[in-house]
């Protein structure tokens, strides 16, 4: 979990410096929650030699993504689908999911029925 952060937080500390790219350790969980970030138009990314060279993408020259924010990935972040509703209602953020079928957004998992571990909150 902790290559996880660590690759998540590269995206962050870029958004917050404008930087346009960041480079990321590959493994399984990173890949999907790229192809999210991909789905939604915030990043664009590649593969080459186990790393993945993250482009972030830009709106009136602010990131579209604002901060990335750990969630705790504990069972005491696990969603409830009562408060999944209501967040989802917000449409200011991005919450990524661990489930039972991988990693999704909380829009995926409440759409699919399922619960699971609250793992990051993406401000858009």
């Amino acid at each position: 979990m902790s290559k996880l952060i660590k690759n998540i937080n590269l995206i962050n500390i870029a958004a917050k410096n404008t930087k346009v790219i960041a480079n990321l350790q590959v493994t399984k969980a990173i890949t999907q929650i790229l192809d999210i970030l991909v789905e939604y138009n915030m990043i664009e990314y590649k593969i080459l030699d186990n790393k993945a060279i993250v482009t972030l993408r830009y709106n009136n020259l602010k990131p579209t993504i604002k901060t990335i924010n750990y969630m705790g990935g504990n069972y005491y972040n696990n969603i409830k689908y009562i408060y999944a509703k209501r967040e989802l209602s917000t449409k200011k953020s991005l919450y990524i999911v661990k489930t039972s079928l991988g990693v999704m957004t909380l829009e995926s998992a409440v759409k699919h029925r399922l619960g699971g571990t609250l793992l990051f909150k993406i401000t858009i």
